[in-house]
């Protein structure tokens, strides 16, 4: 297995979860998951740790990386690489959120939803980006 695809497939996607989640949170839904939090109090930080999120995302971009690239066999298109993200998102998002739902207060129900199709669509357009990053340096590199 070539090293090269893998390892701009990372970095590919760790630079699309990072600045997805910042517009997506920071920006677009905000508001709206600022006025759908629950009971819970003080479980948000003042400040981020950035280092935590950097890592966290670095583990999130590697992972969806490797686990596409088993799962492709060699095959990348974006169509594919959208469905095997998506199914990701829907595994480790909504899949998750419905169980923090379950056993937390830290949002309602609507916010878990949206965030679990975020997270959907997130990895969706992270693996068709890996998909086409594979193919195209893939092709480079050999």
């Amino acid at each position: 297995m070539n090293s090269l695809p893998n390892l701009a497939s990372i970095v590919a996607s760790f630079v699309l979860i990072f600045f997805l989640n910042y517009l997506f949170y920071g920006v677009v839904a905000a508001e709206f998951f600022e006025t759908h939090m629950g009971s819970a109090s003080g479980v948000m930080k003042e400040e981020v740790n950035m280092i935590f999120i950097f890592f966290g995302t670095l583990v999130q971009a590697a992972t969806l990386t490797l686990l596409y690239a088993r799962w492709s066999q060699g095959v990348h298109e974006i169509s594919g690489g959208f469905q095997f993200g998506a199914l990701v998102g829907l595994f480790a998002g909504f899949g998750m959120m419905l169980v923090m739902y379950g056993t937390s207060n830290i949002y309602d129900l609507a916010a878990l939803i949206v965030d679990g199709l975020w997270y959907a669509v997130l990895y969706g357009v992270c693996g068709a980006a890996i998909a086409v990053v594979m193919k195209r340096v893939g092709a480079k590199s050999t």
